[in-house]
């Protein structure tokens, strides 16, 4: 007779945080690469729409990018210490969103409303994905 193997799931509180963290960073990972595709394949190409100098787009496309790398870096190689990364995240996202902020502010005189609504409306998803990150955190300590 066959025995039957018991599966025996890890339930406690330190392994749902680790499945949270990984699906974070994950969530993060992807929104940069949805950041960057939107910086080089959209806005570059119609640069009229949104007045933002392409250089600049590929420049913020290029930090998307990198944040990306980072992301699912630690998404995949899960570190024992989560708190680290995801408080490195925190503070390039936030950079990322001052960064942006003050390039509008910079090129508010030529930017259209589209341009404006496009990054205001990035910077706030951005602070929202902070927060999240930042509760996360919190429950590692």
């Amino acid at each position: 007779m066959v025995q039957k193997r018991k599966i025996v799931y890890d339930k406690s509180p330190n392994s749902k945080q680790k499945i949270v963290a990984a699906r974070i960073f994950l969530i993060d990972g992807t929104g940069a690469l949805v950041t960057a595709a939107l910086l080089s394949l959209a806005l570059a190409r119609h640069e009229a729409l949104f007045e933002m100098k392409p250089d600049i787009l590929y420049f913020l496309a290029s930090l998307a990018v990198l944040f990306a790398l980072y992301s699912f870096t630690n998404a995949f190689l899960k570190p024992k210490n989560r708190r680290q990364p995801l408080k490195a995240v925190v503070w390039a996202n936030t950079s990322y969103c001052l960064l942006t902020l003050g390039l509008v502010i910079y090129y508010y005189h030529t930017l259209t409303l589209l341009g404006i609504a496009y990054f205001m409306g990035e910077i706030v998803v951005i602070l929202l994905l902070v927060r999240l990150e930042t509760k996360v955190i919190r429950t590692y300590t």
